[in-house]
């Protein structure tokens, strides 16, 4: 089992306002459909993906190689109402979005290390989905973490894992028994019972 911390800091994560004027990012997301509004597939709502456009980390004439076309545009009105709220330019309220999302993720870092009793200074950096590396420098530097490591595919990482991992099935049940002579026929019983219901499952 691996133990998890989720956070919304994806590529299609939301980036709105709470009812207190708040900034916030995730945890809702555009998705593969429509997407980010910068992908021009009639997403309308600003994301990660469109702060990364309007900041510059990702060139939009450089995205996917140069195959996918990229509209700096649509994410400039996405975020305007964003700026508006804020009383920021749309490159200030993308560049807020993209720090508060460098901060909740070095919180989910913080909650499966520093709170656990571990150093994260003792370890590398390993920053994966579509999105992931894009921040993973700030990350580093907040944490002063000497190493990053980029995986070749960071996109399908997840995907990767699942496919290539080892199935397994737990199963379990409970019993009440009475401690006495008659107690480890029960256990067994249970026993095979569980076995049973697993080699069903399979």
């Amino acid at each position: 089992m691996i133990d998890i911390a989720t956070v919304g800091a994806g590529g299609g994560s939301l980036v709105w306002i709470d009812d207190g004027g708040m900034l916030r990012v995730g945890p809702r997301s555009a998705g593969a459909e429509p997407g980010p509004a910068c992908y021009g597939k009639g997403g309308t709502l600003p994301t990660i993906t469109d702060a990364h456009v309007l900041r510059g980390t990702i060139r939009p004439e450089a995205f996917l190689g140069g195959t996918m076309a990229l509209d700096r545009a649509a994410a400039e009105r996405a975020f305007a109402p964003i700026a508006q709220a804020l009383g920021l330019s749309v490159p200030e309220a993308a560049t807020a979005a993209l720090r508060l999302s460098v901060a909740n993720i070095v919180r989910a870092i913080q909650i499966v290390s520093t709170e656990k009793g571990n150093d994260p200074r003792d370890y590398a950096l390993v920053p994966y989905g579509g999105a992931g590396p894009l921040l993973a420098a700030e990350i580093a530097e907040e944490m002063q973490l000497a190493s990053v490591i980029v995986p070749p595919n960071p996109g399908v990482l997840s995907a990767y894992g699942l496919i290539a991992s080892d199935f397994s099935k737990i199963t379990a049940i409970t019993r009440r028994f009475t401690v006495d002579a008659d107690a480890p026929e029960a256990v067994r019983a249970a026993h095979a019972e569980m076995e049973a219901a697993a080699r069903a499952d399979f």
